[in-house]
């Protein structure tokens, strides 16, 4: 009796972890983006530039730890004297356990040409170069 116990109390505490909720991340708006550069499809580097600030930083979007981005999505709407912006919109998904939402990207931008190839490196698998199609 108390070895079956035991055993039940083990199994319960290792499967508690399976069957938590993942919190979705609230949907974000990256203002002041100056630059984009497209390491490989889902993965990006943004250069961001706060308002009235000289300062330029790089942001990193990609999907969650071992999920791509599910849609990515240009639209030429920002006029050339405006900074350019990203929506991101998190959802819900029935994806595997490891991949518990989908994550969808909007690059506001001037002009189809504002999207850079950048390099990658999987290790091992390989490195590269993206190059932009025009």
């Amino acid at each position: 009796m108390f070895t079956r116990s035991v055993v039940l109390l083990a199994v319960a505490i290792m499967l508690q972890g399976c069957f938590e909720k993942v919190s979705i991340p609230q949907d974000e708006r990256i203002d002041g983006v100056v630059r984009i550069l497209m390491h490989e499809p889902g993965r990006y580097t943004l250069l961001v530039q706060e308002v009235g600030s000289p300062l330029i930083h790089e942001r990193k979007v990609f999907g969650a730890e071992g999920c791509w981005i599910s849609e990515v999505a240009y639209i030429p709407d920002v006029p050339t004297d405006q900074s350019m912006w990203l929506a991101i919109n998190y959802d819900q998904t029935e994806a595997p356990p490891s991949c518990q939402y989908d994550t969808r990207l909007v690059f506001h931008i001037h002009d189809i040409q504002d999207i850079n190839g950048a390099g990658w490196n999987h290790g091992k698998f390989g490195s590269g170069q993206t190059v932009v199609v025009e």
